[in-house]
């Protein structure tokens, strides 16, 4: 009788840690991975990834590959998802990664996703200028051929 008690109990235990586990399984949201891509050699020595003097992140690994670029693998935590779009830029300051933006707008990234890098906050403010200049000469041109159209030319 007394076997058959504790059988009866152990039994019921493993029912209610394996219902409980299972349940709380689901309920849990797994940190994202990406690959942040720099023309050369950041300094990611802090491993810390953040936003808004938020920690988001870490640096997982980084290595220079070929051609002077280095890839570093970040992990970005649940609750920031929101934050990886494909807007998305790093720029490596003091040790670490800082979340930046180059637009108001953009499509969410799925994890794995390549995203720029700069390691330096100038070398960000010079890609943003001439991404400007690159657009401002793409719609100077388009609105010229407009133009020559709207005039009979073809």
């Amino acid at each position: 009788m007394r076997k058959l008690l504790i059988l009866s109990v152990a039994a019921l235990l493993h029912g209610c840690t394996t219902t409980t586990s299972t349940t709380l399984l689901d309920d849990v949201s797994t940190d994202k991975v990406y690959n942040v891509v720099f023309e050369g050699s950041p300094d990611l020595s802090g491993k810390r990834v953040l936003a808004s003097e938020l920690e988001i992140g870490e640096v997982l690994t980084s290595s220079e590959k070929n051609a002077g670029v280095t890839v570093a693998k970040i992990s970005i935590d649940s609750d920031y998802d929101d934050l990886m779009n494909s807007n998305t830029v790093f720029v490596a300051q003091d040790g670490m990664l800082v979340h930046e933006v180059l637009a108001d707008e953009g499509e969410q990234l799925n994890e794995g996703d390549k995203v720029m890098g700069f390691t330096s906050k100038t070398k960000l403010v010079w890609y943003k200028t001439k991404l400007k200049v690159q657009d401002a000469t793409s719609y100077t041109k388009q609105k010229a051929q407009e133009l020559y159209k709207k005039a009979g030319g073809s």
